[in-house]
């Protein structure tokens, strides 16, 4: 076998690898890591800057951060900010948390179940997951302290009425909703 041969059986196995991977995250956390769409991230950002100040020195989580895309994005818009981003599936974890060494201590990446953390700590917290997903994490939404800012999109919470409903109107229409607890 020549150098070249190796390294392509090397590039192969390692895409098996990662496929499967991500395949096992999809089953066993039943959602995709997809990013959101450049359109989409942009209204995202606009909400919160609606809602919170650039000045906003708390803590903002992204839930189900998949690649990285916002959590990045809300770093760069609240520099003062401590931004924590939650991703069950193990390759696009790795991925944000080493897109995320940049930003130092600001920026937290976890590898834990959402379902099993306390929201009460954040005053802005982002989520782009199923309905099935949404009203497991409800509950936990709850708890939140009063004037937190929730901007999901996709889907809204189940039985709550947001404070600003946009859309996109580039390819798909896809709604984004803002909740203030």
């Amino acid at each position: 076998m020549t150098t070249i041969e190796i390294i392509r059986c090397l590039i192969i196995s390692a895409s098996v690898i990662i496929a499967l991977a991500l395949l096992y995250a999809e089953k066993k956390s039943k959602i995709v890591p997809a990013p959101t769409l450049p359109w989409v991230k942009i209204k995202v950002l606009s909400l919160f800057k609606e809602f919170l100040k650039a000045d906003y020195s708390g803590k903002i989580a992204e839930l189900g951060c998949g690649w990285g895309g916002i959590t990045v994005s809300l770093a760069k818009q609240y520099p003062h900010s401590q931004i924590h981003g939650y991703e069950i599936s193990y390759i696009p974890y790795l991925f944000t948390k080493i897109r995320c060494l940049r930003f130092g201590k600001r920026i937290k990446i976890y590898n834990k179940d959402i379902f099993e953390q306390n929201m009460n700590i954040y005053q802005g917290i982002f989520f782009y997951l199923s309905p099935k997903l949404i009203l497991k994490l409800k509950p936990s939404l709850e708890k939140c302290t009063q004037g937190t800012i929730i901007v999901c999109n996709g889907f809204g919470i189940p039985d709550w009425t947001p404070v600003k409903t946009l859309e996109t109107n580039i390819g798909l229409r896809i709604p984004i909703f803002c909740y203030k607890v």
